[in-house]
């Protein structure tokens, strides 16, 4: 009988919903992420889009493409993602999630957000591999969300792989309109504390992230982009993460990625 791949948990920052149209070296790492990832049982995936009282999943066998950006050129409107769902690994997890004291459960009627289908559509062309996606439970601390990171971790030893994304670094408010124009000067110190705290196993001060990382509230004015970071970070069991992306687009959208295990 063969053993299950184990496959590690990540962090991406997702970027904008036209980043699949876009040549742009975060986009090329995800092409390259999807080659070097294979082909897992099924993908849980979070994304800092989908935020809820309690864990939902999506259940249904195909979940729809959401457009939930603005802004974009027209064609963005277009792109769609239409890998199958996983109801019977949806109920799975959320019942798992549920004896470790978690509010969990499914929505039948949700699809999947632009934070999962926009690098999906990089990591997964084809579109084959199952995946589910998962909210964000807004009670949740940041401690808490470790701890939830942690309770999703046997899922990597099922072949399935924990993906969550959000931004390393993002403030709307300073994008610039050109891609590549240089980082805004907060960015990658910001995004390099949080490497140094990842790498150096440091997860208390890095809870304190909002008070204790140089300029955090220009860096990430809206904290919710780094929310899903604990997930797998507690996925990651402790583990010390390897930075497998380090970039930035629009000047202030912090590219970075981090791998667990």
């Amino acid at each position: 009988m063969n053993t299950p791949t184990r496959y590690p948990a990540l962090f991406l920052s997702h970027g904008p919903a036209n980043l699949p149209i876009h040549e742009s070296p975060a986009r090329a790492f995800m092409a390259r992420l999807g080659q070097r990832i294979g082909r897992p049982l099924a993908i849980i995936a979070m994304s800092d889009r989908w935020n809820t009282r309690g864990a939902r999943f999506t259940g249904a066998m195909e979940p729809m493409t959401l457009h939930d950006h603005k802004g974009f050129e027209p064609v963005v409107s277009t792109l769609s993602w239409a890998a199958p769902g996983a109801p019977r690994v949806a109920l799975t997890v959320a019942r798992s999630l549920e004896l470790a004291g978690f509010s969990a459960g499914l929505d039948p009627d949700r699809g999947r957000d632009s934070g999962v289908w926009a690098p999906m559509m990089l990591i997964d062309p084809a579109a084959s591999i199952p995946t589910i996606q998962m909210s964000v439970p807004t009670e949740l601390d940041l401690r808490e969300l470790v701890r939830l990171g942690r309770a999703l971790a046997p899922m990597r030893r099922e072949g399935m792989l924990i993906l969550c994304t959000g931004q390393a670094c993002a403030n709307p408010d300073l994008m610039a309109r050109a891609p590549d124009a240089p980082p805004a000067p907060h960015v990658r110190p910001f995004c390099n504390w949080i490497d140094q705290r990842l790498a150096g196993r440091d997860a208390e001060t890095l809870i304190e992230w909002e008070t204790a990382a140089p300029d955090a509230a220009l860096a990430c004015p809206d904290p919710r982009v780094l929310r899903p970071l604990f997930v797998a970070l507690g996925a990651g069991e402790g583990r010390r993460a390897m930075r497998v992306h380090e970039g930035t687009l629009h000047a202030t959208l912090g590219m970075d990625a981090w791998a667990f295990d």
